[in-house]
């Protein structure tokens, strides 16, 4: 194997500059292909709001907008995905893939976005979402809700009497590593139940509290899902682009670096081939 300078690997690359350019078409014909080759993944969207839009302009415009945050939160709990599901009578898995759901900062609104392998699918999930949670929070006093604010309380009463009794742990000098250990560990567990359930408790108890001004409202139905296909083809294209032209220029790395002749000898080289 032979060294070669700085100098002498940039008239390598000027003597053999199509090959780079040939690397770099090739990169992106490929990259295109695998593009196109490739399963699109549609989106939908399709837009709620816990009370009227406009609720921002009424005395209920902060609950509104903290409520819109937790409708978002809750769509997303396996709950709803469960209920999102047998309403498409798809798995639960699949809704738990393809669902996403935020809040507008500032404003009541709660964007629920649905993805799939096909237009259809992608719509049929952001409509089933919007139909669940709109259905769900019809009615305040539902018995589902009543179960919800359950859950939440027990966690919270739970969770204060692990807090106590780490705290009184904590104050007992005889109190070993391990009792205070497996009391956090407790405590975290409780913390983390308190969490998921918070925000499902509170949209039910401002929705109890807003009465039908919190019902969450259909802003914009479930929207054609659109492709991504034009935008990862792009993408793709940059990387093949971007790899072929690297490609390209360590090729003749390496081919500069195995050969002991410079590139003015390589270049007579060539025109003695052609001559002949």
């Amino acid at each position: 194997m032979f060294t070669v300078s700085g100098a002498s690997l940039i008239d390598a690359w000027r003597a053999r500059w199509w090959a780079i350019a040939l690397c770099a078409i090739a990169g992106v014909v490929v990259a295109g292909a695998a593009a196109i080759i490739r399963q699109p993944a549609f989106t939908s969207n399709a837009v709620m709001s816990a009370g009227p839009v406009t609720a921002l302009n009424s005395s209920n415009s902060a609950t509104a907008v903290d409520l819109a945050t937790d409708y978002a939160a809750i769509i997303t709990t396996s709950s709803f995905e469960r209920r999102i599901a047998r309403l498409m009578h798809a798995e639960t898995g699949y809704v738990a893939s393809n669902l996403s759901s935020t809040s507008t900062a500032g404003t009541p609104l709660v964007t629920i976005t649905g993805k799939g392998p096909t237009s259809a699918l992608a719509e049929r999930l952001a409509a089933a979402a919007a139909t669940t949670l709109k259905n769900y929070f019809s009615s305040p006093a539902s018995d589902s809700n009543r179960g919800l604010l359950q859950q939440y309380g027990v966690a919270v009463k739970s969770q204060q009497r692990l807090q106590a009794r780490v705290t009184q742990l904590q104050a007992t000098s005889s109190t070993s590593a391990s009792a205070l250990l497996n009391a956090n560990a407790a405590l975290a567990v409780a913390r983390l139940r308190t969490q998921g359930l918070a925000a499902a408790f509170s949209a039910s108890t401002q929705a109890t509290g807003l009465g039908t001004n919190a019902r969450p409202t259909t802003v914009t139905a479930a929207t054609v899902a659109t492709s991504d296909r034009k935008r990862k083809t792009s993408e793709f294209a940059v990387v093949g682009l971007i790899v072929g032209i690297c490609l390209g220029f360590s090729v003749l790395t390496l081919a500069a670096a195995g050969d002991p002749r410079g590139p003015h000898d390589r270049s007579s080289d060539d025109a003695t081939l052609e001559r002949a």
